[in-house]
C-alpha cells in the first residue's frame, strides 16, 4: 500500500486526496498524516543522493531535458535538464537534475557552465541535445 501512495503523491495528489482516494478504492483509512511521513522518509533518500560524493572523471557527460507536468497554481510543463556521465568504466551514473522551467537555449547553456566548472579538468566530451563539444 506504501508504493501505490507514494506514486500518487509524487504525481502531485494532496495528502487528503490520497487519504479519500484509498478510503473509496480499498475501504482502509490511510491518514494524510501517514502520506505526509512517507514523504518525509523519501526526501532523506534524496537529499542522500544529492550529497552523495561523484566521481572527478567522467568520459562523456550528456545533458538533456525533458518536459514534465508540474502542478504549482496550476499544471504546466515545465523543463527538467538531466546530466548524466559515462564513467571510464562505461557505467552510466546521474549527476543532477535541473528545473529551469523553460525549455530554451539560455536555460541549457546556464546548466553546461555550471556542469562544465565542476567537471571541466576532467571530461574528455559534452553532449548537449544534438550539439557535441570537445574539450
Amino acid at each position: 500500500m506504501n508504493e501505490p501512495a507514494f506514486k500518487l503523491y509524487v504525481k502531485g495528489l494532496s495528502t487528503r486526496d490520497i487519504e479519500s482516494i484509498f478510503k473509496e478504492v480499498y475501504s482502509k483509512n490511510y491518514s494524510a498524516s501517514k502520506v505526509s511521513m512517507m514523504s518525509k522518509k523519501f526526501e532523506k533518500h534524496r537529499d542522500n543522493w544529492l550529497n552523495r560524493p561523484l566521481d572527478k572523471s567522467y568520459y562523456f557527460l550528456y545533458i538533456d531535458a525533458l518536459r514534465i507536468n508540474v502542478r504549482r497554481d496550476t499544471v504546466e510543463k515545465e523543463a527538467f535538464y538531466i546530466v548524466m556521465g559515462l564513467k571510464e568504466n562505461l557505467k552510466r551514473e546521474i549527476l543532477g537534475v535541473y528545473n529551469i522551467p523553460s525549455l530554451q537555449e539560455i536555460n541549457i547553456l546556464s546548466v553546461f557552465y555550471h556542469v562544465t566548472f565542476i567537471f571541466s579538468n576532467h571530461t574528455v566530451y559534452f553532449f548537449i541535445d544534438f550539439l557535441v563539444i570537445e574539450r
